[in-house]
């Protein structure tokens, strides 16, 4: 059995797997963790979900401009805590500038497409494995997928001392790594769309 034990040469293999009507799925193999020993290395399939649809930073500037002077509230709060004497607008320009668009709206991430920049945000995380039953469009086999599947339930999180004591789960194993190296950097910025 020992030869059939493949070399874990990568911390880990990061592919996007496609899209959702609304997302688009990066998946990330993780096959060593820095702080582990040896014996106690295990499996993990993990992911990112990303808003499919794309915007430019000048839209970015905006929808946070928004959110700053739509509801109140947060202004509000500011003057009574003595923290602005500030007008709305005037305290919401003086937010952006310190805080930069980007973190009043959360998690965003920039995009390059066609040599152009857009951004848009990280929507969710970690144990994403049902993004696999709402794909609309991937560069992936429905073999390859099936695959994925089975390991992300039959692996997950599994040491690789458990793993290679079963013929079956090692298969399954060199099988997934398989296809994640053959995925690897594939090109994830198809599948987003440009607002």
């Amino acid at each position: 059995m020992q030869k059939e034990q493949r070399e874990l040469t990568k911390e880990n293999i990061k592919i996007c797997v496609g899209c959702s009507d609304t997302e688009v799925y990066k998946l990330e193999l993780t096959l060593k963790q820095k702080y582990n020993n040896p014996q106690d290395q295990y499996f993990s399939i993990s992911g990112d979900t990303f808003t499919r649809s794309v915007f430019s930073e000048e839209t970015g500037e905006e929808r946070a401009k928004e959110y700053l002077t739509d509801d109140k509230e947060l202004w509000k709060q500011a003057v009574e805590h003595d923290n602005t004497e500030k007008g709305l607008e005037d305290w919401a320009e003086e937010v952006l500038n310190y805080d930069g668009w980007e973190h009043v709206l959360g998690d965003i991430i920039e995009v390059d497409i066609d040599g152009t920049t857009y951004y848009t945000d990280n929507s969710g995380g970690g144990q994403i494995d049902d993004c696999l039953d709402n794909l609309i469009d991937t560069d992936l086999e429905d073999n390859e997928i099936n695959i994925i599947r089975e390991a992300w339930d039959q692996l997950h999180l599994k040491k690789f001392s458990e793993i290679y004591a079963n013929k079956e789960q090692t298969k399954l194993l060199n099988e997934v790594i398989a296809i994640f190296e053959k995925y690897e950097n594939n090109e994830m910025l198809r599948f987003f769309e440009v607002d």
